[in-house]
């Protein structure tokens, strides 16, 4: 009748419904003993009211049962259809250095820059995302994958101390992130590197132009003020980290920098102190690349019928209700001792 249940485990409940008839049959037998011993007057006012009580309780009964059934929401008549899914692969290398901590922005850069990450996933739906963490090292620390909610957990937890080795190291980031990716391509692919510019290593245009080579968009994200600010010891410290003289260590953003990085991979740069401005910003140039068909995806969809048993489940209680109620006027319409 059904091809399936959506939710099956309900069906246990309707264990309860013998159960429900076994209390019901111990009621009626307990209640013909008591009925028995009472006078010939008051016999038969209990007995005019008992009249109807056997449907009444199968009425119960049956709605019982038709109401688990609805619970269970029996699915009938699969329905079949394939979606083309188009999509891009993104990979977004986030600087978590020390210099990071800086709060020449609120609430400090690093915060900054997950906060415009998180933004950049809710406008971005559908694409396989992945997420690189650097300093003066890198790694990735989530593939590529449709889990968002899985990377902005990990996005949570990024911070200085997850790094073995402190610096910042912008080409190594992209190299890494350029690994991240399938190596053979059915997708547009792009990076977008969060940063404050700070680079203490490698060359990020040489990085950035091989990534474009590789049909990969550089993207990059300014974190930070050209004009900087005093660096804290910690995140949540406002003591200042001081060098071997006492003074207290600046940092500044290097927009300079970051902006030459973009133009050698093909993108583009983005300030976060723009705000939402940068974010649509960068959302319009990742829907505006070119997105190919990842897969061709089945749905199957069910109609459910849960309608179909609660209704007479409701029309059955009402009627046990009704038909006892008409039998006791029928039988014994002189007035009952008992009401």
């Amino acid at each position: 009748m059904f091809d399936q249940f959506a939710h099956p485990k309900f069906l246990y409940a309707l264990a309860l419904v013998p159960v429900a008839a076994l209390l019901m049959w111990g009621y009626w037998h307990w209640r013909q003993k008591k009925v028995q011993a009472l006078g010939e007057n008051l016999k038969r006012q209990w007995l005019a009211a008992g009249k109807g009580y056997g449907v009444q309780q199968a009425a119960l009964l049956l709605a019982l049962a038709l109401m688990v059934l609805a619970l269970a929401n029996p699915q009938k008549g699969m329905e079949r259809r394939r979606v083309e899914v188009k999509s891009s692969d993104l990979v977004f290398a986030l600087d978590v250095s020390q210099s990071m901590w800086c709060k020449d922005v609120s609430p400090n850069r690093l915060e900054l820059a997950k906060l415009f990450i998180q933004k950049t996933l809710q406008a971005t739906p559908g694409n396989r995302v992945g997420l690189v963490l650097f300093a003066g090292d890198a790694f990735a620390q989530v593939p590529l994958t449709e889990d968002y909610n899985y990377l902005l957990e990990r996005l949570r937890d990024a911070e200085p101390q997850t790094m073995s080795q402190q610096g910042s190291d912008i080409g190594l980031a992209l190299e890494t992130a350029v690994l991240s990716f399938d190596p053979e391509p059915n997708a547009s692919r792009a990076i977008v590197l969060l940063s404050d510019g700070e680079n203490h290593e490698s060359d990020p245009e040489d990085a950035a132009e091989n990534a474009y080579d590789k049909g990969i968009v550089v993207f990059t994200v300014s974190v930070g003020t050209e004009g900087g600010g005093v660096l804290p010891v910690a995140a949540n410290v406002m003591q200042p980290r001081r060098d071997d003289r006492g003074e207290a260590i600046r940092s500044k953003a290097d927009e300079a920098l970051l902006n030459a990085t973009a133009e050698a991979g093909g993108g583009k740069l983005f300030r976060s102190a723009a705000g939402d401005a940068a974010t649509e910003a960068l959302v319009g140039e990742i829907k505006s690349l070119p997105q190919r068909a990842l897969t061709m995806r089945s749905f199957s969809e069910a109609a459910s019928y849960y309608q179909w048993l609660l209704a007479p489940a409701l029309l059955l209680l009402v009627f046990g209700q009704g038909f006892t109620a008409w039998v006791r006027r029928k039988k014994a319409p002189e007035k009952s001792l008992l009401t």
